[in-house]
C-alpha cells in the first residue's frame, strides 16, 4: 500500500487548491493514470499513480484548498493473474 499525498510543487505554496477528480474509489489504475488534478499559484498540475493498483481517496473534494503533504488517499497493489500459454503445458 501506498500512501498518496499532496506533493509540493512550488516553494512559496503551502495549499494546493484540487480542480478536479479523475477516478472513483476502488477503480484499478495503470501507472502513469490522472488521478486528480490541481493547482498551485503557479501552475495546473495532474497527478498521476505512481504504479499500478486500486485507489482510494479520503479527505479530498474538488474544489478544495488542501495543505501540502496531507496524506489524500492510498493505492493498493494489484497482483493481476495470467493464464499459462499452451506452450507451457
Amino acid at each position: 500500500m501506498l500512501e498518496l499525498k499532496i506533493p509540493r510543487e512550488n516553494a512559496n505554496d503551502d495549499t494546493v487548491l484540487v480542480t478536479s477528480i479523475k477516478v472513483q474509489n476502488g477503480q484499478l489504475l495503470k501507472t502513469d493514470d490522472i488521478i486528480f488534478e490541481f493547482e498551485t499559484s503557479k501552475a495546473s498540475i495532474e497527478f498521476g499513480a505512481p504504479s499500478d493498483g486500486y485507489v482510494y481517496l479520503t479527505n479530498m473534494t474538488e474544489g478544495q484548498q488542501i495543505p501540502v503533504d496531507t496524506i489524500i488517499g492510498e493505492l493498493h497493489a494489484c497482483l493481476l493473474y495470467t493464464s499459462p500459454s499452451p506452450r507451457d503445458s
